[in-house]
């Protein structure tokens, strides 16, 4: 059974603020060594989220007794706005068989897990009273992440060397526009007008409700097995800490599960790697030598040790022609078709005009800081 709509590129492009290591954040003014936020973004304010817990009417953490909390309550005052953010562990964040991948000395460290589906401090919700919102949040240190709440999407970070529970939050509809694309083998997409036109509520309703429907419709429930690798690039722009980068990697996979659940469709991070002591690839200008590279190296280097349904490479190399992310648009069974290489974050999505099962996916990723 084909499937009506036929493509949507880069829907709720989200560039996150993340990773206030390498940021030197004050009021009105956000900047890392090569880029002010305020380029980007024309206005945001500094608040003090309240996180309420049940031991707690008012704390400033999510842990108790070892471990996060299942459930939580933040409140965010925002923007005129007070919002109520319920939150519950993600639980199916990891897949059973996690690992982190990095080199020490020359030799490769691979760590494993063996409780790190329960213990950790990431988290997925809704906005309280809000029933098109979607939450998904990091409080490993602070509170950083995304929610929307059907008209906006907001975005929240701690502010750096703040020496109480301070934050900024940035709306999505104070990002200046800019002349980004998707890449689909030899095509590329440009999507800042309908960037703009999804945050409409009505609009994106609709497109949910046009997404989900072939999956309420008797189907099974997808899961797909998400392995990303972050390039040298990254390791370096993120205070060539590895720690930091795996961070990042975690919240872009809870960030990514928490938008393909809205469509049934359930995304496991089963491995993240850091390039540290230097690319194991060509990472070019040109993305399809970018892409092509990846997808070679995750065939010979990941797939047989630590088997996944999608790899992506997470760069801080700039693509030619405003490219932002790059896939190949095939079905995702194979090694040559199920990876991709980005320095943004985006959704990619494409109907092979066959049925849902045979479509592909790209998965969203985005680069980090400012």
């Amino acid at each position: 059974m084909g499937w009506g709509w036929k493509w949507i590129c880069c829907v709720a492009v989200l560039k996150l603020l993340y990773h206030r290591s390498h940021c030197d954040v004050s009021e009105g003014n956000v900047r890392n060594g090569r880029q002010k936020a305020t380029e980007e973004f024309s206005y945001f304010e500094k608040v003090v989220p309240v996180i309420r817990t049940r031991r707690s009417a008012r704390d400033a953490v999510t842990w108790a007794e070892n471990q996060h909390l299942d459930e939580v309550e933040v409140v965010v005052e925002a923007f005129n706005k007070t919002f109520t953010l319920d939150l519950k562990l993600n639980k199916n964040l990891f897949g059973d068989k996690f690992i982190e991948k990095h080199t020490t000395n020359g030799k490769p460290i691979v760590r494993r897990y063996k409780d790190h589906k329960n213990h950790h401090c990431f988290y997925h919700g809704k906005i309280r009273h809000e029933e098109e919102s979607l939450i998904a949040l990091s409080t490993c240190d602070g509170l950083s992440g995304l929610f929307q709440d059907g008209t906006e999407q907001y975005y929240i970070q701690p502010v750096a060397g703040s020496t109480g529970f301070h934050h900024h939050v940035f709306r999505a509809s104070d990002r200046h526009e800019q002349h980004l694309r998707c890449g689909t083998g030899d095509h590329a997409h440009d999507f800042p007008s309908f960037y703009h036109r999804s945050l409409n509520s009505k609009h994106l309703h609709r497109l949910r409700r046009a997404i989900r429907g072939p999956y309420n419709s008797g189907k099974k429930t997808r899961y797909v097995e998400l392995f990303l690798v972050s390039d040298h690039r990254q390791f370096d722009m993120h205070g060539k800490n590895v720690a930091k980068v795996i961070q990042r990697s975690k919240e872009i996979g809870n960030i990514v599960s928490a938008l393909y659940n809205e469509l049934d469709i359930y995304v496991a991070l089963v491995g993240v790697e850091v390039w540290d002591s230097g690319d194991k690839i060509i990472v070019d200008q040109d993305a399809d030598v970018t892409l092509n590279n990846f997808l070679s190296y995750r065939k010979t280097f990941l797939n047989p040790h630590f088997p996944n349904d999608n790899g992506q490479l997470i760069t801080g190399q700039s693509f030619k022609d405003g490219i932002v992310g790059k896939a190949l648009k095939r079905p995702i069974c194979t090694y040559r078709y199920s990876g991709g290489v980005n320095t943004r974050w985006c959704i990619c999505k494409q109907n092979s005009g066959e049925s849902i099962s045979d479509s592909y996916v790209f998965l969203p990723v985005f680069r980090g800081c400012c």
